[in-house]
């Protein structure tokens, strides 16, 4: 009875440990979601909340409007002085840099690393990849995109679904006491659905991966791209 406890206590601490993440909002409105390691006037030190044994990655403070903590609380980041000092730069200085992200921004070639969008050196947001894949408007490209949000979707389902299944079992073992029977058959349907997490999760980016592959194709048989030297 004890150690079936055990193992569900630390099974229900994994699925809320794997749900649980730092949100860190743009002014721009894309937002990262990651571990926040440190927050200085200048910038802020995170890592990526699917890669947390991966490298620190750091952001000018001045770009972000808010952090979203875990735990529900929120930090608002004033880093006015940081940009009178080293100011974002404008669409006056690259047109190239800040127009990425902008809502008239013409569609461009994406590369993807690591579950992040890149286009001419530069991070893009999701919203600016989706709006490329409107304004491209190729069917097979769009098709597999939304079927990997889609995916995305169910695992993020699946993973709270573990949760709740796993918390439910604990907590009517303890109320009713029933030997652990509960718990028996609560904790192997919490795993399959962890499991079907993973696999989900898996699939969805081989999916997204392909799409941005069909629409990079895409975009070289039209007129909207010219190829750069």
């Amino acid at each position: 009875m004890k150690n079936g406890l055990t193992i569900a206590v630390l099974f229900i601490a994994c699925s809320v440990q794997a749900i649980a993440q730092d949100i860190i909002w743009k002014k721009t409105g894309e937002k990262i979601e990651a571990k926040v390691i440190k927050i200085t006037d200048e910038e802020i030190e995170y890592k990526k909340y699917d890669n947390l044994s991966g490298p620190v990655y750091s952001i000018e403070s001045y770009s972000i409007i808010q952090i979203t903590f875990e735990n529900g609380e929120i930090e608002k980041i004033n880093a006015s002085n940081k940009q009178v000092n080293s100011p974002a730069p404008s669409y006056s200085q690259n047109r190239h840099d800040d127009n990425l992200n902008s809502p008239n921004s013409e569609p461009n070639i994406i590369e993807e690393d690591a579950g992040a969008f890149y286009a001419e050196n530069r991070k893009i947001g999701r919203r600016t990849l989706e709006s490329w894949l409107r304004k491209l408007n190729d069917p097979e490209s769009r098709a597999l995109y939304d079927k990997s949000v889609r995916m995305r979707k169910f695992a993020y389902y699946f993973i709270g679904g573990a949760g709740g299944v796993g918390l439910v079992a604990l907590y009517g073992e303890l109320m009713l006491e029933t030997g652990g029977y509960i718990l028996a058959v609560g904790t192997p349907i919490a795993v399959a659905m962890l499991v079907t997490n993973v696999i989900l999760i898996n699939q969805y980016k081989v999916v997204q991966s392909n799409a941005i592959e069909k629409y990079n194709e895409a975009l070289k048989l039209t007129n909207k791209y010219e190829e750069k030297e």
